[in-house]
């Protein structure tokens, strides 16, 4: 890896996503030597601050996952050092020039790459990143040194909002340094599909309408939405969850075989079967919110009772949509994705539900073996599980379901990156595989901004559930309306 000097720019320094992160990451990848010894990162936010106060809130979310403890103490001061604050404002073209000589004090005139991190809401994106047009600190013209703009979701709240942030995004940087982020896409799990799927005869043979009965993704939080209520109010769990985390996952689950592993390549082929999905209608959506419930021992209040949730709102807080594919591969395959919060648990899993064997020979009177399921556990606990019917041991011929399993933490004893090192470590390399191209993104959007405007529209009252419910319990008529028992 060659090791230029770079500068590391967080925009919204003074945030909850810099502090818990993309201070964290930057500093596992300074352990693991991945950052140039010749590095600067400096937070710019808002924040009245001193240097000193701001390398402290840095700090207590640092761990030294990578390092033995003797080590510990002396990569975290190092990198300590290397961290400055800057405080402006983003629409002012004065703070972003006070900040370009802030940069140049520290680094001489000697040329540098540079990660512009905008750790910040979407509205502000425009402002900011005009300010650093017109200070100097974009170069859009040379290849070396470069510029890069990391940006978090949301990428706008249907297409049309998209396609504007993308031309304002554009009239400053050129499509090449824009990475779109999203940190599931940086999941160990999530970047083991594609080597599930392309690495293993056992799977790819399998891997269509012949042998799939069904595909579940489902995401599943068991906590409030605490802290962001006026945000989630205004966004609610299709744009916030299934539009973006749930489609990438989608995408990769059920595209075609690529013909190699670039990032132009893969993305693709994403944006083929993205496009290949027709858009659900309200009539292929279940929607709900969570009312107050307890759930461990303690308490919850209902969505309505969030701080920044107005009284009557009917923004859900749990979707489930059936989708269809319009390809021959997955033709008249059912795709379920769901996603909610206040639930009973913490979860990501992609189901792979297999077909029966026509004319089973072990059918009788009570029925006929389980359905073959591959589990794919993004998180917690990352694990691929196969289940399977095998005979029961003992003299009679009884049949028992059985798991093949494997748990990545007992299998693999290296320590598995936090999504954010992943991405952060790829930005730096320029590899853009795992980022959102802007074709993805409005191939993504095509498919829910119907829904989402009819959902505006007619303004459906949710189904209520208690909080600390079993997402199964909700799931079960959605099933049902489509002739599957869960």
């Amino acid at each position: 890896m060659k090791k230029d000097k770079l500068f590391c720019i967080i925009m919204g320094a003074s945030g909850d996503l810099a502090r818990r992160k993309i201070f964290p990451a930057l500093f596992s990848l300074y352990c693991q030597g991945f950052l140039p010894d010749d590095c600067g990162i400096v937070g710019f936010a808002r924040t009245d601050q001193s240097v000193d106060s701001f390398r402290n809130f840095i700090k207590e979310k640092l761990t030294c996952r990578y390092s033995p403890p003797s080590d510990c103490s002396r990569q975290m001061e190092e990198f300590i050092a290397k961290c400055h604050y800057y405080r402006g404002e983003y629409a002012s073209a004065d703070s972003m020039l006070g900040l370009y000589q802030f940069i140049k004090s520290l680094c001489g005139d000697s040329p540098y790459n540079k990660i512009f991190y905008m750790a910040v809401p979407p509205e502000v994106f425009k402002d900011i990143s005009f300010s650093l047009g017109n200070a100097g600190l974009i170069s859009c013209r040379r290849a070396e040194p470069w510029t890069r703009v990391v940006i978090e979701k949301p990428f706008g709240y249907d297409r049309r909002s998209s396609d504007i942030l993308a031309d304002e995004l554009l009239k400053v940087f050129t499509d090449d340094q824009i990475y779109r982020i999203d940190h599931y896409l940086g999941k160990e799990m999530i970047q083991n599909l594609l080597v599930l799927r392309f690495a293993n005869i056992i799977f790819e043979p399998l891997w269509s309408r012949k042998y799939v009965q069904r595909i579940h993704i489902q995401w599943e939080e068991n906590l409030s939405v605490a802290g962001r209520g006026g945000y989630f109010d205004k966004t609610g769990i299709i744009r916030d969850v299934i539009q973006n985390h749930l489609m990438q996952i989608c995408a990769l689950t059920t595209m075609e075989p690529p013909r190699n592993m670039t990032a132009s390549v893969v993305a693709r082929e994403k944006v083929r079967i993205l496009r290949s999905i027709i858009p659900p209608s309200l009539n292929d959506c279940m929607l709900g919110q969570y009312r107050d419930g307890v759930l461990g021992g303690r308490t919850f209040a209902a969505y309505r009772g969030e701080q920044g949730v107005r009284a009557d709102s009917i923004v859900p807080t749990f979707a489930a949509i059936f989708l269809r594919i319009n390809n021959k591969r997955w033709q008249d395959v059912p795709i379920f994705v769901s996603a909610g919060k206040g639930l009973s648990a913490s979860k990501t899993e992609i189901r792979i539900v297999f077909k029966s064997i026509d004319k089973n020979i072990f059918c009788n009177s009570q029925g006929c073996p389980l359905q073959n399921e591959l589990v794919v556990r993004v998180q917690p606990d990352e694990a691929i599980y196969y289940k399977i019917t095998s005979k029961v041991p003992g003299l009679a011929i009884e049949l028992g379901d059985a798991l093949i399993d494997l748990k990545y933490h007992e299998a693999y004893k290296k320590i598995i990156p936090d999504a954010y090192e992943r991405l952060l470590l790829d930005v730096i390399l320029g590899d853009k595989t795992l980022f959102i191209g802007n074709d993805e993104l409005g191939a993504a959007w095509d498919i829910f901004t119907p829904l989402l405007h009819e959902i505006d529209a007619k303004r459906p009252v949710p189904e209520f559930y208690p909080f600390g419910v079993d997402s199964a319990v909700l799931m079960k008529a959605f099933f049902g309306k489509y002739g599957i028992k869960n």
